[in-house]
């Protein structure tokens, strides 16, 4: 059964926060655990529930929680937050990695990250989804499926009005406006990011 890593009373809001933590190449796994509840990890070092202290973090919708009204959630995410850090010292990790690292290790031990959806729609981290093979189920060779790419960001930019794959989501809306292509919009839009950012990477190199 899945655990999912909010637990304050109000749902999360838009977790525009996470923009800056984005642009770090790495995360260190101390930050990366209170992230993955929610959290910004500056605001939540040192926190305590006890009755006396009044203590108060941050979530990534930059809302203020604090002891008095947020008591139950806070109680909740530093839990969590040992509980995570447990099973992440059972294993043998690097002290800094990519933060869609961080996401595939939690979702492998059944937690929900509460921003994953958000992150993906913005273009922050590519869709989790598994890798589709071809028509026969077998792998499509890298070389291959980065012709497949190349292909799909070519007639996109000449033969689709609006078509910008800066912004996936709204690239994807607009190209199934005019076609009949069998996908949802969420795993068109990680192909188009998968290509541009080869794109990307081609141009540079």
């Amino acid at each position: 059964m899945e655990e999912y890593l909010w637990n304050f009373d109000d749902p999360m809001g838009e977790p525009f926060c996470l923009k800056f933590f984005f642009r770090m190449d790495n995360w260190d796994y101390q930050e990366a655990l209170w992230l993955l509840l929610g959290i910004v990890p500056e605001s939540a070092y040192g926190i305590d529930v006890s009755p006396n202290c009044p203590s108060k973090l941050s979530t990534l919708d930059g809302k203020q929680r604090t002891r008095k009204a947020d008591l139950g959630g806070m109680m909740f995410a530093q839990l969590l937050q040992s509980e995570l850090l447990r099973i992440w010292e059972s294993g043998n990790h690097p002290s800094h990695n990519p933060p869609k690292y961080y996401v595939d290790w939690v979702q492998s031990k059944g937690y929900v990250v509460p921003w994953l959806d958000w992150a993906e729609e913005n273009g922050l981290i590519p869709s989790t989804e598994t890798p589709r093979g071809d028509s026969t189920g077998k792998p499509i060779n890298p070389r291959t499926r980065n012709n497949y790419l190349r292909l799909i960001m070519l007639l996109a930019m000449h033969g689709i009005p609006g078509f910008d794959p800066r912004k996936p989501y709204e690239a994807a809306k607009a190209m199934k406006e005019i076609t009949e292509i069998n996908l949802d919009e969420k795993t068109l839009a990680g192909y188009i990011r998968e290509a541009y950012e080869l794109q990307s990477k081609e141009r540079i190199e």
